[in-house]
């Protein structure tokens, strides 16, 4: 893979995270603990391998 591509896939993932964090951080301050943890599984089944990796913890943590 270029480094170009590896850039745009390196800043489409962090705005994808970012984007995360923002929609969890709205449901916890909601008051609802459920839906955030919901909304980090689905993010976690569309995510690139990498990312999948670093949101299998957060995940796990539920079961």
């Amino acid at each position: 893979m270029k480094k170009a591509n590896r850039e745009e896939l390196t800043a489409l993932s962090g705005a994808a995270v970012w984007r995360l964090v923002q929609s969890v951080a709205r449901c916890i301050r909601a008051g609802s603990k459920t839906l955030a943890q919901s909304r980090v599984e689905s993010a976690r089944c569309g995510a690139t391998p990498e990312l999948a990796g670093v949101l299998d913890p957060m995940v796990e943590q539920r079961s």
